[in-house]
């Protein structure tokens, strides 16, 4: 994902846990940064809402259970 006419500046990052995100801060889990406006998924292409749902898959699939009991 990138900015309307700005090819080199992506929208779309994943972090691994433990990995530096920004400056300093560390992933304490994957971590997924998907830059939007508030119009933004109103506007997405069915591409960009399939890039946008493998994105959150991604991240989800790298979640440790909590343990709780149903």
């Amino acid at each position: 994902m990138t900015w309307p006419g700005e090819p080199d500046k992506a929208t779309l990052f994943g972090y691994e846990a433990g990995v530096t995100m920004d400056h300093d801060h560390l992933a304490p889990a994957r971590r997924v940064f998907i830059g939007m406006e508030n119009n933004s998924f109103a506007r997405m292409t069915d591409t960009g809402r399939k890039l946008f749902d493998a994105a959150i898959a991604w991240a989800a699939s790298g979640r440790k259970s909590c343990g709780a009991k149903k």
